[in-house]
Parts: structure tokens; C-alpha cells; sequence
């Protein structure tokens, strides 16, 4: 079983629909029916919302979505609790996921840093 199919389970125990959760994310219920088939990652950012919708605390949610691959390491630093998360045995579909998002920003930085030698050329000649 996938995170997908994980978040799915999830989702149906705690009685709520795809809108119900999208609702309380700020995204479309299409955005997050792609989180359920595994098509798009969540981004780690959006997971203690995630665990806010239904009613978890995040490391439970984490826990059930990407099971014994995870592993915490809390400790206390100064001024608060910090978690460093460590996700291991990532399925070829998340791996192919990120690696074409790694793709797409290093084409956007080579199209932005073209753009800025661009303008500069120009400023020079003006």
C-alpha cells in the first residue's frame, strides 16, 4: 500500500470526503485527489496541516502514511522542540516525482540566470 492509498484510509476512517480536507488545506479537492493517487507529492510543509484536518498529531499521521520507512530523531534545541525526519525506501514513482521537479527548477534557474546576463548586457550598451 501506497502513501496514496495510506491517505485515502485515513481520510474515509475520519469520515470525510476529498472536498471536506481540500476545504480545510486551501486546495482544490483535484489537487488532493492527486495526493491520493499518488500522482503529485505533499510537500512536508503541508503535512502538520494535514494531521490538523483530521485531527492527529503528526507524528501519528506521518507514521501511518509512510509507515516503518520513517524514523524521527526529536531532540530539544534552544527556544524549542525540533524534528528531524529521515524518509527512507521512497517508492520509484515519489523518486521519479521529485527528480522531474528537480528537473523543471533547474530550468527555471538557467531560464532566470540567461534573463538577468540578458538585462545586464543591455545595461551595459545603454
Amino acid at each position: 500500500m501506497n502513501y496514496g492509498s495510506r491517505l485515502r484510509q485515513i481520510r474515509q476512517e475520519k469520515g470525510m470526503k476529498q472536498d471536506d480536507v481540500a476545504d480545510h488545506l486551501g486546495i482544490t479537492q483535484g489537487a488532493y485527489s492527486q495526493w491520493e493517487l499518488g500522482e503529485v507529492c505533499i510537500k512536508l510543509e503541508t503535512l502538520p496541516k494535514l494531521a490538523e484536518a483530521f485531527g492527529m498529531e503528526l507524528p501519528e499521521l506521518m507514521q501511518r502514511l509512510f509507515g516503518e520507512n520513517l524514523v524521527f530523531n526529536n531532540h530539544q534545541q534552544k527556544g524549542g522542540n525540533a524534528a528531524n525526519i529521515v524518509i527512507n525506501n521512497l517508492s520509484e514513482k515519489v523518486i521519479e516525482l521529485y527528480e522531474s521537479r528537480i528537473a523543471q527548477l533547474k530550468e527555471e534557474i538557467a531560464s532566470w540566470k540567461s534573463q538577468v546576463q540578458k538585462n545586464e548586457a543591455q545595461k551595459e550598451r545603454v
